[in-house]
Formats: C-alpha cells, structure tokens, sequence
C-alpha cells in the first residue's frame, strides 16, 4: 500500500524523485518534492565533503580522493534526476523546461571565456607572440594577392 502525497517524509519525496520520475521531464513537481529532494541531495552530500576535507587537513591523499570520487560519483548519479525534478517544477510554475537550459549554457560561456584566456597566458603563445603571428599571417596573404595581381598585369 502507498502512501499518498500527503503524508510524504523526506525520504519518500527522494525516492519518488530519483526512483520512480528518474527521468521524467513531464508533468509537475510541487514545491515539496523539489525543496525535499534538494535538501535529501545536501544531506546526502555532507559526509563525502566532510571525507575530503579531513583528508585534506590531515594530508591524507587516498582519503581525499575517496572522498572527492564518492562525491562525483553521487553528483553524476543524480544529475539526470536534478535536471529531470527542475524541468518539472518550471513546468508548475507555468514556464518551459528550456528556460533552465538557457539559464545552464549562458552561465557556462564565462567559464569557456576564462579557459580560454588561462590557456592564452599559460600556453606556447603569449598575447605579444599571438598578435604578431596573426601579423605576419595578414603579411603573407596580402603579398600572396599582390603577385597574383601582378601576374595578371
């Protein structure tokens, strides 16, 4: 026998959400199931940082890294249902499941903006070294049109 929404504890708004909607991006999700889900996923969380924060101060690498590893592995597993949950509670607000993804790729650009500059000053090129290859690329296309004018002359 199920019990209805209702009566619905933590633990059963977390699994409603990662078992039986894993990857439903239709329908609804009321304001419990989101707010519940994210506060099992934070609950869920605290001992993996608390592992990779011990092994950090303690300078324990093998600590640290099962404890930054269980918690990459916890955030991938669930990272279909957290999409899945916010799509559902945009729908209950009468928005479109797009709008998140917009919001998702508009806040990553400034991070492949900034990976890019980090790669230009860390890089083989420099700024200086960059411009003056593009320089002296514009130099040989322009000679390049040049002599074929000429040659047609």
């Amino acid at each position: 026998m199920e019990k209805e929404e209702a009566n619905y504890n933590l633990i059963d708004w977390w699994k409603k959400v990662v078992f039986k909607n894993y990857a439903n991006f239709n329908g609804r999700a009321r304001r419990a199931e989101y707010w519940y889900f994210t506060l099992g996923n934070f609950i869920l969380l605290i001992p993996f940082y608390a592992l990779a924060v011990i092994g950090a101060i303690n300078n324990s690498i093998i600590l640290s890294l099962l404890g930054s590893a269980a918690n990459g592995l916890f955030a991938f597993a669930i990272l279909i249902p957290s999409l899945a949950v916010i799509v559902r509670r945009l729908h209950d607000i009468n928005k479109s499941g797009w709008n998140y993804f917009i919001v998702l790729i508009r806040s990553l650009v400034p991070l492949f903006c900034w990976y890019g500059f980090l790669l230009m000053e860390t890089g083989s090129l420099t700024n200086m070294e960059m411009i003056q290859k593009m320089q002296f690329q514009q130099n040989l296309t322009l000679n390049k049109s040049r002599l074929s004018i000429e040659q047609c002359i």
